[in-house]
């Protein structure tokens, strides 16, 4: 899986859904199941033609790599406030 940082991050940003806890809408799991699929088709265009299993575990991948780069950045600026 080569999914490009940066990318992901503007994916993201631009789905308030998966990453603003003040919107109402964080809380609505469909409406995040539907923007992590979003994101999927446009990191991955045949996405909607992979098996039930190959969908999950792609979509699984995509969700660690965001959390790990939200993790990595949220621990810089810890470091830097101390």
């Amino acid at each position: 899986m080569d999914i490009q940082a940066e990318t992901l991050i503007t994916l993201v940003q631009e789905r308030p859904v998966l990453w603003d806890k003040t919107e109402d809408v964080y809380k609505d799991k469909n409406l995040k199941l539907a923007a992590w699929r979003e994101v999927c088709l446009i990191l991955k265009p045949n996405f909607d033609e992979l098996d039930e299993k190959e969908r999950k575990q792609y979509g699984k991948q995509v969700s660690t790599k965001w959390n790990n780069i939200r993790d990595s950045w949220l621990k810089t600026v810890k470091k830097q406030k101390d």
